[in-house]
């Protein structure tokens, strides 16, 4: 056997301990950990994954990931050796201590010390932190057939309770840590495992071991000396980050490990360090292995970044079209683990799927050269939200274009074209990602797309004519891109008014619409002056300022023009100002702006636009005759509708009625639009001149199919419902309208049967 064992051979704690003369625990590491207090779900959950994998009847082996440590041999080389552990401690720890109970427990004592007990009557397990440490272990293997484990549950005491009572026990080890770890962690094993008999074979079966781990010999890669200073000095284990990069760097197969590592070590991580300083929420996580602080922030971000080119890899090799289904659905299961993590993700997962191929890690290289040089300051910021584990995936898909482009030019010496396809690049790929629905499952063809897209880099403009639709991307938005190109390189003015519009906060590079309102019937190409016109008045119709506005002014000067509402699912919509996502602006305005009637909106606007809204408005408030009259009055209207949804009833009596709805379902509450306006205008009434009306306006709101109602609060109470036409009871009873409600609820009708 070969201590130096490949990470594709997996080793048994057995296997490991039959190769060397000893297994020891460092001076430099710390106390064992997995038995304190503090670590008590850690433990519950790691022995109830070593039970699980030893009961199993067919062999499938529990991978506890990889195992750090440097080989010493003496110069004449006639030992075998003595393995110091650098990481992987609580584990190995965890399973001497279980390979010693189920030997007691199966009787199978003479059997383990072949395995632990060395010539010399010491344990081949052994720690060199403290002195009782070593005499602890020592004492354990050699007095391990005289342990009375069948009397104990019979006399209602602990197993550490009986070694402790053991003349060979030195009450002085109960003040070391690690043996005071070890008796509570027997506990466990003892608790778990008690009523267990013949695992004992199974755990050593060295045919089909059921509890693996791949043991990695740093001196191979000359790394041991660096990782003991830099990893290890203060005795704690590598965390998630540090096992990582050592795995990496030990699969760099071009010759350039000692450049990664260094790197990985000095620039790349002095680049984390600082954004780790910019972003103070980054927090500290647990790992379950060991029950250790893992990564520093700066480590964790690092560890993000190597995740991320990870899932890139796995989006560029996800072909949909091949495979067994249960392949894909495996394919589509790594690609979302790698989305979300953010610490721990098994080594040995990597090794199964041959991740960080040769293209990788160059990939890797030039990515995080670029952001450690002088970075565009929108690619850093596209860097800095794909770090959380929350990003979304559209911003996945950005950063992705950010290492497309560098992996395109990283070889080109004219740094002033480099630039300038930069922003080319930039924009168009921007453009294209602002305006795509982006799912976790789509982010592989997205990935294809951009992929292609990136060779032409540095001649997008005059390649993305002849350029076929890019897989994942929005083949809308593309055709607009390529008519954007050529206008483009036909009239340079206009790359710096499509950027100007383009960067606007709800657009975001949609503007196809201003240039078909900008092209002349008998022109084939936009007048860049008319265009100009319409984008700035839209700049402003489409602000926050207009579209957050409490009066909306833009919903209902489009009203008084024509009914622009627009479907979503089974209700209509006066539009949200929704902007966080490409679905939201999808969903609402973005609906909008291609209407005719957003046109002629535009072309009625004068230089100062909120005012020539509020002329609109008034304008229509005196001659429009349908339902349109009362919310162009009244914006309460439209601000009853939380999720600015209506409805209405288009069978039975009240074919027509509009109800405006609070939320976005009609299991909230809702008005009719003709009893509410009139309320409306009761309640301003009573509020000017209370003495004016015979009794004070309510308004009972409906809820699940109910029909909502005015209610004037005089004695006795009328109810006034509007389905179609306008009814008035009284204690329930049918009546006829008083005669200065008859007189308004006129003027409340106009149109009404015309809702559409």
């Amino acid at each position: 056997m070969t201590t130096s064992a490949s990470p594709e051979n997996r080793l048994s704690l057995a296997s490991l301990i039959s190769g060397l003369d000893w297994i020891e625990i460092p001076i430099i590491q710390r106390d064992y950990a997995q038995g304190r207090p503090e670590a008590g779900d850690i433990r519950s959950i790691f022995l109830a994954s070593l039970k699980t994998a030893l009961q199993r009847s067919t062999p499938h082996a529990l991978d506890l990931d990889f195992v750090y440590g440097s080989v010493i041999r003496s110069e004449n080389r006639r030992e075998l050796g003595t393995l110091s552990v650098l990481d992987g401690q609580q584990r190995l720890t965890t399973l001497f201590l279980l390979h010693w109970y189920l030997a007691l427990r199966d009787g199978q004592q003479a059997h383990f010390q072949t395995l632990f007990l060395a010539p010399e009557r010491r344990s081949k397990f052994r720690y060199a932190t403290r002195i009782s440490s070593t005499e602890f272990f020592n004492a354990l293997v050699r007095q391990h057939e005289n342990v009375p484990l069948a009397s104990i549950d019979a006399q209602g005491t602990s197993l550490s309770a009986s070694l402790t009572d053991g003349q060979w026990f030195f009450s002085s080890w109960k003040k070391d840590p690690t043996v005071d770890s070890c008796l509570t962690m027997l506990d466990a094993i003892h608790q778990a495992f008690k009523d267990e008999d013949g695992l004992y074979r199974r755990l050593v079966d060295a045919d089909a071991p059921p509890i693996t781990f791949h043991f990695l010999e740093l001196t191979n890669f000359d790394l041991s000396d660096d990782l003991y200073i830099k990893m290890n000095a203060r005795g704690k284990p590598l965390t998630a980050f540090e096992n990582f990069k050592a795995w990496l760097v030990t699969r760099e197969k071009t010759g350039n490990a000692a450049g990664i590592d260094e790197k990985m070590d000095m620039q790349w991580m002095h680049f984390f360090w600082l954004q780790a300083r910019a972003a103070p929420e980054s927090r500290q996580e647990k790992n379950v292995q060991d029950s250790t602080p893992t990564s520093a922030p700066h480590d964790a971000m690092f560890l993000r970044f190597l995740y991320l080119i990870a899932l890139f890899e796995a989006c560029e090799r996800f072909e949909p079209t091949k495979g067994r289904p249960e392949e894909k659905a495996q394919q589509a299961d790594w690609i979302k683990r790698l989305q979300e993590a953010h610490e721990y993700v098994s080594l040995r997962a990597f090794e199964e799927r041959s991740a960080y191929a040769v293209d990788t890690v160059r990939s890797m290289e030039i990515l995080l050269d670029y952001f450690c040089g002088n970075p565009d300051p929108s690619d850093l910021a596209v860097l800095q939200r794909c770090l959380s584990p929350k990003a979304r995936v559209d911003d996945l898909a950005k950063l992705y274009a950010v290492l497309c482009f560098q992996r395109a030019t990283w070889q080109q010496t004219d740094v002033d074209a480099v630039n300038e396809a930069r922003r080319r690049w930039q924009r168009v790929t921007g453009n294209l990602i602002n305006n795509s629905h982006f799912q976790l499952d789509t982010l592989p063809s997205s990935v294809r797309g951009l992929k292609s897209l990136a060779l032409h880099a540095m001649a997008l403009y005059e390649e993305i004519s002849s350029e076929s639709h890019p897989s994942g991307l929005s083949q809308e938005q593309f055709k607009e891109e390529q008519d954007k190109a050529a206008l483009i390189l036909g009239d340079e003015r206009w790359g710096p008014v499509l950027q100007q519009v383009e960067r606007h906060s709800y657009l975001q590079g949609r503007v196809g619409f201003l240039l078909e309102f900008s092209t002349p019937t008998e022109s084939t190409e936009p007048q860049l002056e008319r265009f100009f016109r319409y984008a700035r008045s839209t700049e402003i119709l489409l602000s926050d300022e207009v579209l957050l506005s409490t009066e909306f002014l833009l919903q209902r000067a489009l009203l008084s023009l024509q009914d622009y509402r627009i479907p979503s699912g089974k209700y209509l919509s006066f539009c949200a100002p929704l902007n966080g996502s490409f679905r939201e602006r999808d969903e609402n305005w973005l609906k909008v702006v291609k209407k005719p009637v957003f046109k002629l909106l535009l072309d009625r606007l004068g230089d100062d636009v909120e005012n020539s809204l509020r002329e609109l408005v008034g304008a229509a408030i005196q001659s429009c005759s349908d339902w349109r009259a009362h919310v162009i009055a009244d914006p309460e209207l439209i601000g009853f509708c939380k999720a600015h949804y209506l409805t209405m009833q288009r069978e039975g009596p009240g074919d027509g009625t509009i109800f405006l709805l609070e939320k976005s379902t009609t299991n909230g509450y809702y008005v009719e639009l003709q009893s509410y306006a009139l309320y409306l205008k009761l309640k301003s009434m009573d509020a000017s001149a209370p003495q004016s009306l015979p009794g004070r306006p309510s308004y009972e709101f409906a809820r699940h199919g109910d029909l909502p109602a005015l209610k004037i609060l005089e004695e006795p109470q009328l109810t006034i419902t509007f389905d179609g036409e306008w009814r008035c009871t009284q204690n329930d009873q049918p009546r006829d309208m008083p005669e200065w409600l008859l007189t308004m609820t006129h003027a409340h009708s106009a149109g009404s049967s015309t809702p559409v």
